[in-house]
């Protein structure tokens, strides 16, 4: 599995996750003010944005940029 808190530095908007709890997740835009945690957009039969946020230890798995469900 991959350490993405420790690979951070990689990490760009547009990149779609799976996370801890099962949510798709694309990443948005950085947090302001913190140097971990990302904005994101939500998956639910397209894309939502309810400026949740994630940090770089939720994710469980790299998707592709054009996740479609």
């Amino acid at each position: 599995m991959t350490d993405w808190y420790e690979r951070r530095d990689e990490l760009e908007p547009d990149q779609v996750f799976r996370i801890n709890d099962g949510t798709v997740v694309r990443l948005d835009r950085r947090v302001p003010g913190d140097g971990t945690k990302w904005y994101v957009a939500d998956w639910f039969n397209g894309w939502a944005y309810y400026d949740n946020t994630i940090e770089p230890s939720d994710i469980c798995e790299l998707l592709s940029d054009s996740y479609s469900g």
